[in-house]
């Protein structure tokens, strides 16, 4: 049963912000829609201003290291660098909140403002993009929308990450906690739908993952969290003085008459980027992008049929297709005890508000509607369905640094996953790229990745490990002289605590989530290099290896010495 139109317009009336996207005339001087021919101007004005800084950070953090050269002396960083600088990239896999908690650790030991003595500290402010993916995508949007603090600024916001509370209330059923969680939900989300815009699961889902993510005293003007745009980035201070790597977080397309059934989603299933400039997809089938500030405009092949919609770019929206994962079993993912059968009454519950019992999130109008020139049958839908950006098995969001305009040249994947029998990384995110790169660009311009009883019997997942190190086993992009980036791959492993929690698991005690983070810190810095004392170095050193490959030039003994130690191939 649905509600009435007069209850809807009551609980819309009710919200205490705007949830509800608005109708707006069009732009004149703005292209709603693109084809992906390239980088979009606004992307590549970011990326160039960026560089500037991550330029000078990179000169700076490889300064610090005293990188031996050929009879032992320091090499010279600063005139390597003068001719030209790698572009470096994050990717912040999925795997709910033990993903996002281990993945701030990996940040934290990334960034030189948390602790100046950590010689790995200096390679955030290097980096150029950052991409996420469902528990990454909350990670990467916790950082963003709130300005671009430190791990440990946000572990110090009562407003932001507060997991030992259940994501959805309090795991006593029927508490006052729940029951005001329902009727702000509710109210936030029906006013979108009495707007004319047709609502899904994720609507409710995002709404909970945005009360998690933004302290709204950190956002544009105080906006609350249920009126934060993802295009609103655009406005957010760090972004706006390039302090922060170009932030990208990642869905997974459906193919329309597939009943939305995650065992029939492969590598060809298009994967969906979310950028502050742009929503949409460089995968063949596609190659197409909207403005992500007027998501939601119904379109015609391309071009606005009436009146632009803004506001349709919700944050928290976003963030929660990037993590809808409600169309497979729960089990799976380790719901389990009150917060299983509270999250499975809250989303019946919710449910009624929706059209349609839809586990997915639903673009409608579908930004690809009627496309002429796309391979694909996405055009033919009304609404495009979109879901966990992970359901291909591509968990670490590697995609968008293989796009060859991108031109990046390292890319740290950090692997939170449970994929083996005890709950430890395997590969699999690896090899599923692997197959992704291979039907989107060919055969071999990926790195081979070995199979999961290789990555277990020669102790792949116990330190990183560099893949696609050597080229002679490579092949460049078509009509390029490039190379796919080097795989700086981090495992999680179990360093300094067991953080191998299950996916479904919605409440951290504080010492579970201070252990977890730290725990990454020390998957990253090899516990502060006790396990390795070279491995700052050899951190610095792949940051430089495309580089001594392009200009064929000597590579420094220190280096040569991590190579050994590191590259898998």
């Amino acid at each position: 049963m649905k509600f009435s139109a007069t209850i809807l317009t009551a609980l819309a009336a009710s919200a205490v912000a705007n949830y509800a996207p608005i109708k707006v005339e069009c732009p004149k001087d703005v292209n709603i829609s693109r084809p992906a021919d390239g980088l979009s101007h606004q992307e590549a004005d970011y990326i160039n201003e960026r560089h500037k800084k991550t330029s000078k950070a990179l000169r700076e953090y490889l300064g610090g290291l005293d990188i031996k050269a050929r009879g032992n002396n320091t090499f010279d960083t600063d005139s390597f660098l003068n001719e030209t600088s790698p572009k470096l990239a994050i990717a912040a896999a999925g795997g709910g909140f033990r993903a996002m908690l281990v993945g701030a650790g990996v940040i934290a030991a990334l960034d030189k403002r948390v602790d100046e003595n950590n010689k790995n500290g200096g390679f955030l402010q290097s980096a150029d993009y950052l991409a996420g993916l469902s528990g990454g995508a909350w990670l990467v949007g916790s950082l963003v929308l709130n300005d671009w603090p430190t791990v440990p600024e946000i572990q110090a916001d009562p407003q932001i990450w507060y997991l030992n509370k259940s994501l959805v209330g309090s795991v006593e059923p029927g508490s006052m906690n729940t029951v005001g969680l329902f009727a702000k939900v509710l109210a936030d989300t029906t006013s979108k739908l009495a707007a004319g815009y047709q609502t899904s699961l994720t609507d409710q889902w995002g709404r909970l993952v945005s009360y998690q993510t933004i302290n709204s005293s950190h956002t544009k003007g105080g906006l609350d969290a249920t009126e934060v745009t993802w295009s609103g980035i655009r406005n957010i201070s760090s972004f706006v003085d390039h302090e922060m790597p170009f932030p990208i977080i990642l869905g997974t397309s459906l193919f329309p008459g597939t009943s939305h059934d995650v065992d029939q989603i492969k590598f060809n299933n298009s994967i969906i980027e979310m950028t502050p400039y742009e929503w949409g997809t460089w995968d063949k089938n596609i190659r197409q992008f909207v403005d992500t500030e007027y998501l939601g405009t119904e379109m015609s092949d391309g071009k606005p049929t009436g009146n632009c919609t803004r506001r349709y770019d919700n944050a928290g929206f976003l963030m929660g297709t990037s993590s809808s994962i409600f169309n497979m079993d729960m089990k799976t993912l380790g719901f389990g005890g009150f917060e299983s059968v509270l999250l499975q009454d809250l989303f019946s519950a919710l449910d009624i508000v929706n059209e349609g019992s839809f586990n997915v999130a639903v673009y409608n109008p579908n930004p690809f509607y009627q496309q002429v020139g796309m391979q694909t049958n996405q055009t033919i839908s009304k609404a495009l369905y979109v879901c966990d950006g992970g359901f291909d098995k591509e968990t670490i969001p590697i995609l968008p640094f293989l796009q060859p305009e991108r031109e990046v040249d390292v890319v740290i994947a950090i692997d939170p996953s449970t994929d083996t029998e005890e709950s430890w990384p395997d590969g699999e995110s690896l090899r599923a790229t692997q197959n992704k790169s291979d039907w989107e660009f060919g055969d071999d311009v990926f790195p081979k990745i070995p199979s999961n009883e290789t990555f277990i019997s020669k102790n792949l997942t116990t330190k990183p490990v560099f893949f696609g190190c050597n080229t002679t086993n490579l092949k460049t992009y078509k009509d390029s002289d490039r190379y796919s980036p080097v795989i700086v791959y981090v495992p999680m492993s179990d360093i300094t605590y067991p953080s191998n929690f299950s996916t479904g698991k919605l409440s951290y005690t504080n010492e579970e989530q201070q252990r977890t983070i730290n725990n990454g810190y020390n998957m990253m810095t090899r516990s502060n290099g006790t396990e390795d004392s070279n491995w700052d170095k050899c951190l610095g050193c792949v940051t430089l290896l495309r580089e001594f490959q392009r200009r064929d030039s000597d590579v420094p003994n220190d280096c040569e010495q991590c190579f050994s130690d590191y590259c898998y191939n």
